[in-house]
């Protein structure tokens, strides 16, 4: 609760600090698509609720509600149930790039059941799709021999068991879902990070676990500084061509003067 500065909405928090939370969910009714929670969407949902809503992973933890305030201030709770938005939908692309505009990226990946399965298949910061030593036998992609096994029993599940037609919403998701952005953030994960997984974190595990953030971020920082530049080059350049264009439209509507003989 006191994470999320008590009852303060979406709306609230954007008008406080000027900056865009986006959080997504997952509806528990089948068939209906997930949503992504902001100060455009959602601007009276108590961003507490969401939080809870989007870490809620059944059995593990339950469904949650949302709550929302009315301009009198006052709290009340939904009746439809969410759970977290990776169910159904692990990075929302195309609905921030709707709202937000959003071009590029910075996706990091700490999903359990995702990480052991990352492979990208047209390489990525500080790791080549292949790994030469200089000979044919020493050839290796990095990750295939997981993402192979992913796959095998992927359509092995859907082509033996029909009955998950009935779950197709979800399992479709599950198993056609993007994990990755323009660049992709991992950092290392370990055995014993699993053993820990539903278990409260103490401050050693949380210091090491940001310092494996930050190694994991510092390879990337160039490619997000390259790509901020150019973005910000474009976006001078559409400033300048509106107010050319501003300028010519005012100039070409401004009527001329007419002198009779």
């Amino acid at each position: 609760y006191w994470f999320a500065n008590g009852n303060l909405t979406f709306e609230e928090a954007y008008k406080k600090t000027g900056r865009v939370l986006c959080i997504s969910i997952s509806p528990v009714a089948l068939n209906s698509p997930p949503v992504l929670l902001n100060y455009i969407s959602a601007p009276n949902v108590v961003i507490a609720s969401a939080v809870v809503a989007s870490s809620s992973i059944p059995p593990a933890l339950p469904s949650a509600c949302l709550m929302v305030k009315d301009e009198n201030g006052k709290i009340t709770t939904q009746g439809e149930y969410f759970n977290d938005g990776s169910i159904k939908q692990d990075i929302p692309k195309a609905r921030l790039s709707e709202l937000l505009n959003c071009q590029f990226f910075i996706t990091a990946q700490v999903n359990p059941n995702i990480v052991p399965f990352m492979f990208n298949n047209k390489g990525g910061v500080g790791k080549p799709t292949r790994y030469d030593g200089h000979s044919e036998e020493s050839l290796w992609r990095g990750g295939a021999l997981l993402s192979s096994l992913e796959l095998y029993l992927r359509l092995g599940i859907f082509a033996k068991f029909k009955f998950l037609g009935h779950m197709g919403a979800a399992m479709g998701s599950l198993s056609q879902d993007t994990y990755t952005g323009s660049t992709t953030i991992v950092p290392r994960v370990t055995l014993d990070d699993y053993r820990k997984l539903v278990h409260n974190p103490s401050p050693d595990d949380l210091r090491k676990k940001i310092q494996s953030g930050l190694v994991a971020a510092y390879r990337h920082c160039s490619l997000i500084e390259q790509n901020h530049v150019i973005a910000r080059a474009l976006d001078d350049c559409i400033e300048r061509l509106e107010v050319a264009t501003s300028s010519s439209t005012s100039t070409a509507k401004k009527p001329r003067k007419t002198y009779s003989m």
